[in-house]
């Protein structure tokens, strides 16, 4: 199959199509008062007065809150039963590995995308040929996870095809799509086996595209290397259906993200541009706005923040940028562009409490970022070298990642 032709790559080493290289691969989830019995008369209690030493402690609470909010000074304050944030775990400690997972025993295989099912209580593990040349087949490895610290493998399932290109899971991690060429659905709920769901549809017209499922599962987006993006109805999994006319266009389409409401679609494209879509009626597709520049040498990768007010976009040129999407029509960048990768950016992603972005380079490095504070963003301690492939739990404590020797390590963040 030949290889997308090169934008510029600005990285070192091989460039994102080139991959999977020797060494690596790329990729691309409140306490209720019950009232008192009707029947019966509340006891009524005695309200205590606040007397002298109470009325002074007051004072001074209101002397602070004022002073704060006279400052900028945020107070934090939670309940015993909420544990810290992801940034506020990750600064106080760093990821501790609870976990590796074996790589696949076939050596001609390497992984091309990790994913946790939307109750965090499944691991997939995609395995596709190293090379183009491979002969074999493509695997799913699953595994149960039930927070012990030992996931248990329940399942190896064959796939047709010896690669992964396209590959995207569904939210419940019960269906995954997958195709170079054209795009198959595959039922993985049994673990034991995997099950052909459709014949081949969304014929494009080179290898490379990317796919997304929309936060619901029902939707799937494909974008083709001409730049197009199709949608297709696929809530009938037996059956998809494209839900209206292929959109956009011009350079190759290397990152999809749907927003959490699904509702928006950003595209980040070759030619360093992201494109927003209004995907609301998914039969009508309306652009949004200009697109947002700043990057050279491609946007390889695209994420909404868990609020989707935010959007992270990871360049060729080893930045990643935040920008705010409050407003889709005006979107706007906050921030410096984000340093650290060595090499261009593949791909990122927001923690589910929205306050860590992770991102992995060329250079097999993952980074993590405090994000809490979208205008001062601030790395969090030091990189997890020969790793790539970063995916958040549902819950946000764990990360998993990929080594360069095709394990997969779970990091317990808190």
């Amino acid at each position: 199959m030949p290889a997308p032709p090169a934008y510029g790559w600005t990285g070192s080493g091989p460039a994102p199509w080139q991959y999977p290289p020797e060494t690596g691969a790329w990729t691309s989830g409140h306490p209720t008062q019950v009232p008192a019995d009707q029947g019966q008369q509340a006891p009524q209690r005695r309200q205590p007065r606040l007397g002298r030493a109470g009325f002074v402690l007051l004072v001074l609470l209101v002397c602070v809150l004022l002073g704060a909010a006279a400052t900028g000074l945020t107070i934090l304050v939670a309940g015993d039963d909420e544990g810290p944030t992801a940034a506020e775990a990750l600064t106080a400690a760093p990821p501790t590995l609870a976990a590796q997972l074996p790589a696949d025993p076939d050596g001609a295989r390497t992984v091309y995308a990790v994913a946790f099912s939307d109750d965090g209580e499944r691991l997939a593990v995609a395995d596709g040929g190293r090379s183009i040349d491979y002969s074999g087949q493509a695997a799913i490895r699953l595994w149960k996870l039930d927070g012990s610290g030992s996931p248990v493998e329940i399942g190896r399932q064959a796939a047709s095809g010896p690669d992964w290109f396209g590959v995207a899971f569904a939210p419940d991690l019960n269906t995954v799509a997958v195709g170079a060429v054209n795009t198959v659905l595959l039922d993985t709920s049994n673990p034991a086996r995997t099950i052909l769901l459709t014949r081949p549809f969304g014929q494009h017209a080179d290898v490379g595209q990317v796919a997304a499922f929309s936060p619901d599962g029902e939707t799937l987006a494909i974008a083709n290397s001409d730049g197009t993006t199709r949608l297709w109805d696929v809530a009938d999994r037996a059956d998809p259906k494209l839900a209206g006319e292929a959109f956009g266009g011009g350079a190759k389409a290397l990152g999809l993200a749907f927003s959490p409401d699904g509702k928006t679609l950003a595209v980040g494209d070759a030619d360093s541009e992201v494109h927003l879509w209004d995907v609301s009626d998914p039969t009508h597709p309306t652009g949004l706005g200009d697109s947002l520049d700043g990057h050279a040498s491609g946007v390889w990768d695209v994420a909404f923040s868990p609020d989707g007010k935010t959007l992270a976009t990871a360049g060729g040129d080893s930045t990643v940028r935040l920008w705010d999407v409050t407003d889709l029509a005006r979107p706007a960048p906050v921030g410096a562009p984000l340093t650290g990768p060595v090499g261009g950016v593949l791909a990122v992603g927001f923690s589910p409490d929205g306050t860590v972005l992770v991102g992995h380079g060329s250079d097999n490095t993952v980074h993590l970022w405090n994000v809490t504070d979208r205008a001062n963003v601030v790395a969090l301690g030091q990189p997890l070298p020969d790793q790539w492939g970063a995916t958040f739990s549902p819950d946000g404590s764990t990360l998993a990642t990929v080594g360069t020797d095709n394990s997969v390590r779970l990091w317990r963040l808190r």
